[in-house]
């Protein structure tokens, strides 16, 4: 894979994984919900906040970006700093 489609590829993965906006007005059914609105809607459903079942949530969101931006670091760097170089 060449370093700039690598780049992309990975800002476009990164930037729609959390995406808040466009699943809430496409859908309103609460199992096709992404992982943030659900988290959303688990606590407002809650009278007092499960802190520990919200973290636990919010790791479960968190792990696979961390995953993809260890593994695509390298790629990464090469892409944005590609232009830069004479």
């Amino acid at each position: 894979m060449k370093p700039r489609f690598g780049d992309v590829l990975g800002d476009a993965i990164l930037q729609n994984w959390n995406n808040f906006l466009f699943p809430l007005v496409v859908t309103n059914s609460e199992h096709l919900m992404m992982i943030s609105q659900g988290l959303t809607v688990f606590q407002g459903q809650l009278t007092g906040t499960a802190y520990n079942l919200l973290m636990g949530g919010s790791l479960i969101a968190v792990v696979p970006v961390l995953i993809v931006a260890m593994f695509a670091q390298r790629k990464v760097v090469e892409g944005l700093t590609l232009g830069a170089i004479r």
